[in-house]
């Protein structure tokens, strides 16, 4: 399965194939990125990162600088 992902910082796009059962935080960390350093959005809202994946599209917020 797929979802779309947006990077708010970079303003990049990318597909992201996922498992059945994956949680989001399980995404953040193969993009390298700590769970607790990101505020995840649906439509404009925040959602826990305990959250499993659906076929949707997410915006990755990074709430602190990174250096």
């Amino acid at each position: 399965m797929k979802c779309r992902v947006h990077f708010k910082r970079e303003s990049k796009d990318i597909e992201y194939e996922f498992y059945e059962g994956e949680k989001l935080s399980e995404m953040l960390l193969s993009f390298g990125l700590i769970p607790d350093t990101v505020i995840i959005l649906v439509d404009g809202r925040p959602v826990p990162e305990d959250e499993y994946i659906a076929e949707t599209g997410y915006v990755i917020m990074e709430t602190a600088s990174r250096g």
